[in-house]
């Protein structure tokens, strides 16, 4: 076979492929934007804006600030195995980051900085002070970085996020090569996100919810260690 016809047809697979991935995106239907807390009814959800997006929070207990921060592709839902508790001891405070969870979808790079800029405002536009902020991976990164702030007066970090190309959770394996590497080839990566499996998705945020619950569960913490 002439090796023009064969350029042709792949060409055509590939441009076939990004049609495909903008009529599965367009076909996805938008989730309901849920009113309460499932695991959690009684604390109210609340909104604020950060330069005109609206972003999902909340806000409970009695005691010392204490603002959570979550990972990436996650929302403020992780830590619904410890709220409960915190809130016996901390006013306790989270949100989910924009283009996370329920809050609005920005145009954003999603770099580092954003991050930090997205913290800051939020710390600002709910006035919170002498706050202790907790953040685990990319919400260990955003901690780290918000040490310097007035509004923070200390900081923990759970097994903050390095990014890449210095570190990232690329560099743990050639399996994580492998699956992420693609997402970042121009055009290729985002036609591979939009044809990502849902069925997959929703069960791997549930299996990293249940992860999460077993690593906050009491039993796996010793018991000078607990709250």
């Amino acid at each position: 076979m002439d090796m023009s016809w064969i350029l042709i047809a792949v060409l055509t697979v590939l441009v076939a492929m990004v049609v495909l991935s903008y009529i599965v995106e367009a076909l996805r239907s938008a989730p309901k934007r849920p009113e309460t807390l499932v695991w959690a009814p009684r604390i109210p959800i609340e909104h604020v804006d950060l330069d005109g997006m609206r972003v999902r929070c909340i806000r409970t207990g009695v005691g010392p600030n204490l603002v959570l921060l979550h990972t990436l592709r996650t929302q403020l839902d992780i830590f619904e195995k410890i709220i409960p508790e915190l809130e016996k001891r901390f006013t306790v405070h989270a949100f989910d980051y924009p283009g996370h969870g329920w809050s609005d979808i920005p145009k954003a790079a999603y770099a580092p900085e954003d991050f930090y800029q997205w913290t800051a405002a939020y710390l600002d536009r709910i006035d919170i002070r002498q706050a202790t902020i907790v953040g685990i991976s990319i919400g260990g990164t955003i901690s780290l970085a918000a040490r310097h702030n007035p509004r923070v007066t200390r900081v923990i970090a759970v097994n903050p996020y390095d990014y890449w190309p210095v570190g990232g959770i690329r560099k743990s394996s050639l399996a994580a090569r492998l699956v992420l590497t693609p997402s970042g080839v121009p055009v290729l990566g985002a036609t591979i996100m939009r044809l990502r499996n849902r069925f997959l998705s929703d069960r791997m945020s549930r299996l990293r919810l249940y992860l999460m619950a077993i690593i906050f569960s009491h039993s796996t913490v010793r018991e000078n260690c607990r709250i």
